[in-house]
């Protein structure tokens, strides 16, 4: 176990943590926009639609349950544009990014267990005894931040 191995692996889980961070990102921004363009061209369309039946409907079954049957029908058209928005799934990138995440955090705690404590770094800088401490506890502090739902 060197130094070098050390910060590499680290890196590597850094930047695979990011590459997650930023796939489950731009996965949430593209659902919100999804959702926002499904409710206004929804909204638009209902209105008109609303409009032409209200008209219609308002002679024959008055002004009180006119409105009322067109607001149960609106909230029956909502349900399946909300169920579509939420069924987006991630691509295969999040899955090949979860796994380098694994392998770069195996390396590490590899790298870990391979040296001999902090005699490793004997010959090395007085810092490098203080990092093996600080990155198995930034270890720790990210295995147990993890999502509930995927």
């Amino acid at each position: 176990m060197n130094l070098q191995s050390l910060a590499r692996n680290a890196r590597l889980y850094a930047r695979a943590e990011g590459l997650v961070a930023e796939i489950r990102l731009r996965l949430l921004v593209r659902k919100l926009v999804l959702s926002v363009l499904a409710v206004a061209v929804s909204l638009l369309g209902l209105v008109f639609i609303n409009i032409a039946l209200f008209n219609y409907l308002v002679s024959a079954w008055g002004p009180v349950w006119t409105p009322l049957a067109l607001g149960l029908v609106n909230f029956a058209l909502a349900i399946p544009v909300l169920l579509i928005a939420a069924s987006a799934k991630p691509g295969p990138e999040l899955a090949m990014a979860e796994d380098l995440r694994k392998a770069a955090g195996t390396a590490l705690e590899e790298d870990f267990h391979s040296g001999q404590g902090l005699g490793a770094f004997a010959g090395e800088s007085n810092a490098a005894r203080l990092l093996i401490p600080t990155i198995g506890l930034i270890m720790g502090a990210l295995r147990r931040k993890k999502p509930a739902a995927k």
